[in-house]
């Protein structure tokens, strides 16, 4: 997910995060592991996810998005 700005298209940005990063096996493991064994993977995924959100859409990440809030 770190090397998405290096295309420099935000669409084919959004198109490779939600098509490759893999959710389907995430949900997978969530359904069928006891939380405890995926709570570490879960944490680590949701904060990559959120940063590679928030580059895309604030150009920036979240200390861009609060300038502009201000």
């Amino acid at each position: 997910m770190r090397l998405l700005p290096k295309l420099g298209d935000p669409q084919s940005e959004l198109l490779l995060l939600r098509s490759c990063m893999g959710i389907a096996k995430l949900f997978f493991g969530l359904r069928t592991c006891q939380p405890v064994h995926v709570k570490d993977a879960a944490l680590f995924f949701d904060k990559g996810l959120r940063e590679a959100i928030e580059e895309l859409v604030v150009c920036g990440g979240l200390e861009v998005w609060g300038c502009i809030r201000l």
